[in-house]
């Protein structure tokens, strides 16, 4: 494109941009599901999780960011064993039952809406994952994501330079930037993506890749090109019980966008009696913050963070906001 787009918002701010095509969130721990499929039905309750995250306060225009996630083992009806020489059947004794349920499968779909400046992501997933346990303490996970993504421009937010002369407006001209400021950015792209995870008793290992097909397959019309990249992502952790009430859950982050530097991200937090829990996260070079959450009921879990930048944004940002709201049933 000629003329060289100017946002107002991320003037300055390139690189941040190009590190964060897909949305951050802070409280990544307690929902490794929405960077990696292979987290999916982990838990054997049906369970929704909502979310709205809000970054950079107080530079205008910020990057926000809402979801939902849904997730759900698939359970299968238990045989029963035909004694021929009765004219009943009998149940499988339980620890038959737990012998069979060696490898369970998930299933799931995920919605999202981001916006920084004057762009914008719409994006909708179906997630399937398989856990298969191999020992009573080791199991392997799989998952995948299919789905679809649209991006959006509002010019209402960006002006552009003339490039004959930067004090005059921009009077048209260049085709893919006419198309930006008319609104016709509508094509939808392919999502896929894969994960992996290894889980031995409370240690894990994990891998996942995002945007695979980047801007390979898309329907459309638009003649822009908003150069959509592979995400790579990779985590692990370990779950320490301390006592009958207490445990510390470690969790490491490493993101990775070319051309963008890996980003590395550490949490700790403690859940006291599964009904309470808190933590510190630490963004390397970015930013700290603190977590918190509790049990509303049996069903109601709530989550909120905040998190302040380290770094030089630090004089423009009051920091940034994110609460997660947890539906198991």
């Amino acid at each position: 494109m000629k003329n060289k787009l100017i946002i107002l918002f991320f003037c300055g701010l390139s690189m941040l941009v190009k590190a964060q095509q897909l949305p951050q969130f802070t409280q990544f721990a307690q929902n490794q599901a929405l960077l990696n499929p292979a987290f999916i039905g982990t838990n054997e309750d049906k369970e929704i999780n909502l979310g709205g995250r809000w970054q950079m306060l107080g530079f205008g225009n910020e990057p926000h960011t809402a979801f939902g996630l849904y997730s759900q083992q698939l359970k299968t009806k238990e045989k029963e064993i035909i004694n021929p020489s009765l004219p009943i059947s009998r149940e499988i004794p339980e620890i038959v039952k737990e012998d069979k349920r060696s490898l369970t499968q998930a299933f799931g779909a995920n919605v999202g809406i981001d916006k920084y400046g004057a762009f914008g992501t719409f994006e909708l997933n179906g997630l399937y994952a398989i856990h298969y346990k191999l020992t009573k303490k080791l199991k392997l996970s799989g998952g995948a994501k299919l789905g679809f993504s649209n991006n959006s421009f509002d010019p209402s937010k960006a002006i552009v330079a003339n490039l004959n002369d930067p004090t005059l407006s921009y009077q048209g001209g260049d085709l893919e930037y006419d198309e930006f400021i008319s609104s016709r950015t509508n094509n939808v792209r392919l999502n896929l993506g894969l994960g992996g995870a290894v889980h031995y008793e409370g240690f894990y290992v994990a891998g996942a890749i995002s945007n695979l097909t980047g801007d390979l397959i898309e329907i459309g019309s638009s003649q822009v090109n908003f150069q959509t990249t592979p995400h790579l992502f990779f985590s692990t952790g370990y779950n320490h019980s301390i006592g009958q009430t207490l445990s510390v859950n470690t969790t490491l982050l490493l993101k990775k966008m070319s051309p963008a530097p890996i980003s590395t991200e550490l949490s700790i937090v403690a859940n006291f009696d599964e009904n309470l829990f808190g933590g510190l996260i630490y963004r390397h070079k970015s930013a700290i913050g603190v977590t918190g959450g509790f049990n509303i009921n049996e069903k109601f879990r709530l989550g909120y963070s905040v998190d302040f930048s380290i770094n030089k944004l630090r004089y423009a940002s009051n920091g940034g906001h994110e609460l997660i709201l947890r539906y198991r049933f």
